[in-house]
């Protein structure tokens, strides 16, 4: 953290050693020496654009963070260059998280291709690979789509810092949804990737114009490309928004739907109290994650 956001140490630093006073407590010297460091007393916050390297624990919620995946993101940009994919949001890190449960995971995905949608900083895609294809079950292809191809040469960059061969290990598309139904001759673009067991999202539910052909793109991957499952992490940041999603889910996999059954498999009303070495920013909306089950 103090290579890469001297600032942030500076803050935290500034905020500690006043609860320290605060309590009467005798300050360490040595802390003093820290805060007094110049690279730190004069840090300056981040311009909007500037970029940082984080690291992300993603070995489960109860494990000990020996293995995190690095991304380079902007974090104070929340769209830019068309595309909300260049900072990691909570839903990612929840998922990658509930997904990479050592003792008991939610789901065998052994032997399976993995497509995540709206990938953005691939956080998901790279913790998958990282922890659950080492210690799990190993993956067998790993697909990261955008519609913003703008995202890609950051995730290119995010797979070198973590060692992983973005032709051999996984590989990038650009996938606009809503395009991939031949039958709808007015937006069809593109087939659906062929063999794709299995589908992961998060964040991708924060826009209700975007729900429609978020479903439709989904129920193709069930027609077309035998996918079983989709895997949809959601922050309820805006109840309308959120009540939206329901009902797009009612109305493309609902219990009269032929195509597909969905429920709320997992939510955490307070992710700032989950309990481990995973940590959420006070007051993180409620998390939850949704299940999309084929019937075709």
């Amino acid at each position: 953290v103090f290579e890469s956001n001297a600032y942030y140490c500076k803050l935290f630093l500034k905020s500690y050693i006043s609860c320290i006073e605060k309590e009467g407590y005798e300050l360490s010297e040595a802390l003093y020496e820290v805060y007094c460091d110049p690279k730190i007393l004069n840090a300056k916050e981040l311009a909007p654009t500037d970029t940082i390297t984080i690291h992300y624990p993603i070995g489960g919620f109860d494990s000990v963070p020996t293995t995190v995946v690095s991304i380079k993101e902007t974090p104070k940009i929340i769209s830019g260059i068309n595309t909300t994919g260049l900072r990691t949001w909570e839903a990612a890190l929840f998922l990658s998280n509930y997904l990479n449960n050592f003792q008991n995971p939610p789901y065998d995905f052994g032997n399976k291709t993995i497509l995540e949608l709206g990938g953005g900083t691939g956080l998901v895609s790279l913790a998958l690979l990282k922890y659950y294809s080492n210690h799990i079950r190993e993956i067998r292809d790993l697909v990261l789509t955008d519609g913003a191809v703008s995202v890609f040469d950051n995730f290119i960059e995010n797979t070198k810092l973590n060692g992983i061969n973005v032709h051999d290990d996984i590989w990038c598309k650009q996938l606009l949804w809503g395009t991939t139904n031949p039958e709808d001759k007015e937006n069809f673009t593109q087939d659906p990737i062929d063999d794709v067991d299995v589908i992961v999202a998060a964040d991708v539910t924060y826009d209700s114009t975007i729900l429609e052909p978020l479903c439709s793109t989904i129920h193709d991957f069930f027609r077309q490309s035998n996918t079983k499952v989709a895997i949809i992490a959601a922050t309820v940041r805006n109840e309308e928004t959120i009540a939206n999603w329901e009902k797009e889910l009612d109305k493309w996999f609902g219990k009269d739907s032929e195509h597909g059954s969905w429920t709320v498999k997992h939510h955490c009303k307070e992710p700032e109290k989950v309990h481990g070495h995973v940590w959420f920013r006070r007051n993180t909306p409620e998390i939850r994650i949704y299940e999309i089950q084929s019937k075709l």
